[in-house]
């Protein structure tokens, strides 16, 4: 049985679904009850349900991501999936394909060694996989591009469907991708006493992918009843329920996509639909979320719906500021956020977000340090940077030149590399002066003295000079001595990528690399105490790197052991490994503010929201349609009948969505700001949410 349970932003329908199969769960203590949520959800849904229930325990409910509820499945039933094939691991077989295939390439052959090529080929191939297109699919779209006299389209497909069927080729009976895992999943469920005759919960999504709703299909047919939670109000569900027309351009629309593919499902899977129930249960009765804050009830109802009308009486509810600059703007949220705790507000019940949080981050995280205001960011950071990831990188430079100057001192200047500032001060002095380059000059020993010798300069200064000379030439030899072994290995043509693995990894143990990053990490632990907010984070990066380093060596190896890669080959696929690689903070504390994306980061039981960078360009965010299926590719394949992921037209609609369930996250107070000139003084326009703002609360 599927049963949806409809209800606008703040109408309580976690809640209501959450106490009801709680009191089922109690009754029916012999079934199964399974509430799948987004996988950052699964811990706090996890408390959430743990507090409500009256025992204080939920014994034979279980909270589950799709992928979690896959590998419980799996489990149960004793099922071989394969290796599971994680984002840096596409990335990685991509780039293979691509270097082996580019000659065959039509389209793309030049954009191969292209930086950040392999991760948007990856991307393109997740999203293929996530709407199902295969190999058929794929001649069917080259073809409808030849048909349509597009030779450039039709070509890019001939690209993508030659790479797409090597990717395949690579994975076959060894890996499984996560798309392919919601395939297999749908397959083994009819089976699984886990899923057979439960009650399941589906909670928080926004929507879903075409690989998903395959595997919903399968659970409205073995699942004893489905309850499915979808954010419209109930103006827009009554459209719905009278089965009237409704536009993509409309609010809701996600959510009306939702119930109407979920409605076609459970037909095909003959799975009986019951009545929907519709939050709040009274006519007219506000949400909620809202009850004590009626500007907010008022915003809730009106956003982005027409017609709207104008608030009426006073409120404080909703503020909108005008900052001059970015700076003032960040130092008047600060001081807002510490008059509020002053009033006995805790920190974890306040939010920020911002649509441009690289432009951000940085100027919220300084103040917050400044104030005191323990702050969190929800993003993961890229670990090009660190000085672990920095070493081998340099290595892998030079492993593909002849010891220039370039590549000589970018691994001399590392952290990591061993060598003291001054010894790498004096060692580059000398090289400049006598223009020294190439393997076989470090190699010898340098005999000319530093510095200018005349006529004049006495023994004492020559003595000097021939002591200094000494220490050059020692600081040479510690180069060379650590270089070579590596590098003899990583230059070799006929060695295997594991042989390459080896030689990187006993580099690291022989000069004690995770060691040496332990002391770095303790050092900026005795600074994090401080508050300082740069060494709380690379403290806590530091603590993963090098686990990071070596999952990324042994996914190498996993995938690409026996093949005798290039010395080109072989280090452009370690730096995709390593570009892809991404470092996840855990906050350190309960009491903080979380800052984050207006459309990744999700927020729950905040009692204030603060909405930085309402600008032009910003909100909603500024989209090229680009990237290597154009929005007129799209369009052009929707009309043929082939969905892909949408448009950015599409997504300016989505974009709305997204504002609306942001805006309506905090239960007391909204601050919408905006400032007139960028950190580097350029002139900035408000977004038009700020004139529809204005609109609502004049």
């Amino acid at each position: 049985m599927l049963q949806f349970v409809v209800g606008s932003s703040g109408a309580g329908k976690s809640t209501f679904v959450f106490d009801r199969i709680i009191k089922e769960s109690q009754e029916q203590p012999d079934k199964n009850y399974l509430v799948i949520v987004p996988e950052q959800f699964t811990l706090q849904t996890q408390k959430e349900l743990v507090m409500r229930h009256p025992c204080k325990g939920i014994m034979n409910i279980d909270v589950l991501s799709f992928l979690r509820l896959a590998f419980r499945v799996f489990e149960e039933l004793g099922t071989a999936q394969g290796m599971v094939l994680e984002d840096m691991g596409k990335s990685l077989i991509v780039k293979k394909v691509l270097l082996e295939r580019k000659s065959e390439l039509q389209y793309f052959s030049g954009n191969v060694n292209r930086q950040g090529f392999a991760e948007e080929m990856k991307s393109v191939l997740s999203e293929l996989l996530q709407y199902g297109i295969g190999e058929e699919e794929l001649e069917e779209m080259e073809q409808a591009a030849k048909a349509g006299t597009i030779p450039a389209l039709s070509r890019k497909m001939h690209d993508i469907a030659l790479i797409y069927r090597a990717f395949q080729e690579f994975l076959e009976n060894r890996f499984i991708t996560t798309e392919g895992i919601f395939d297999l999943l749908a397959d083994e469920i009819a089976k699984s006493s886990v899923v057979r005759g439960a009650v399941v919960v589906l909670d928080g999504f926004t929507g879903f992918t075409p690989s998903q709703y395959q595997l919903l299909r399968a659970l409205l047919r073995y699942a004893e009843k489905v309850y499915v939670t979808v954010t419209m109000d109930k103006t827009d569900a009554d459209r719905v329920i009278r089965k009237e027309a409704y536009g993509k351009h409309r609010l809701f629309y996600t959510g009306y996509k939702t119930m109407e593919t979920l409605r076609r499902l459970a037909d095909e899977a003959g799975c009986e639909q019951t009545e929907n129930i519709l939050l709040p249960m009274e006519t007219n009765q506000v949400p909620y979320r809202f009850q004590n804050t009626p500007a907010l009830a008022h915003l809730e109802q009106y956003l982005f719906r027409y017609p709207n009308r104008p608030f009426t009486g006073e409120q404080k509810e909703l503020v909108l500021w005008n900052y001059a600059t970015q700076r003032d703007e960040v130092l008047g949220t600060v001081c807002e956020i510490k008059r509020l705790v002053t009033q006995g507000m805790r920190y974890r019940e306040i939010a920020v977000v911002t649509g441009d949080i690289a432009g951000y981050e940085d100027l919220l995280m300084r103040y917050f340090d400044e104030a005191g205001i323990p702050g969190f960011t929800d993003r993961k950071r890229s670990i090009l940077g660190n000085p672990l990831v920095e070493v081998l990188r340099a290595l892998l430079d030079l492993s593909e030149g002849n010891f220039s100057y370039d590549q000589m001192f970018r691994w001399i200047k590392c952290a990591l590399s061993g060598i003291a500032e001054d010894d790498s001060d004096a060692l580059e002095n000398y090289v400049l002066a006598y223009g020294i380059r190439g393997k076989s000059m470090w190699e010898k020993e340098w005999t000319r003295l530093p510095g200018s010798v005349t006529r004049k300069s006495g023994e004492q200064e020559l003595a000097r000079k021939k002591e200094q000379l000494q220490e050059i030439n020692k600081v040479r030899l510690q180069v060379v001595n650590a270089l070579e072994p590596v590098l003899g290995v990583l230059r070799d043509k006929d060695t295997t990528t594991q042989e390459r693995v080896a030689a990187l990894r006993a580099y690291l143990t022989e000069n004690k690399m995770e060691e040496r990053l332990e002391q770095m990490r303790l050092e900026l632990a005795v600074d994090s105490g401080k508050q300082d907010r740069i060494s709380r984070i690379l403290e806590k990066e530091y603590e993963q790197v090098f686990r990071i380093v070596e999952d990324i060596f042994a996914r190498i190896e996993e995938l690409l052991a026996k093949d005798r890669l290039s010395v080109k080959e072989f280090r452009e696929i370690l730096e995709t490994g390593f570009s892809e690689a991404k470092v996840g903070l855990v906050p350190p504390g309960r009491d903080q503010v979380v800052v984050g994306d207006i459309e990744r980061t999700r927020l729950q039981d905040i009692k204030v929201l603060f909405f930085l960078g309402v600008n032009e360009g910003i909100v909603p965010p500024s989209r090229d349609g680009g990237g290597i299926l154009s929005d007129s590719d799209r369009e052009y394949f929707l009309d043929c009948r082939i969905e892909l992921a949408p448009t950015v037209r599409q997504l300016i609609y989505t974009a709305e969505y997204y504002l609306y369930l942001n805006l309506t996250k905090p239960s007391q107070r909204l601050y919408v700001s905006y400032a007139n000139k960028d950190a580097e003084g350029n002139e900035k326009r408000p977004s038009y949410l700020i004139g529809k703002l204005n609109g609502l609360f004049p």
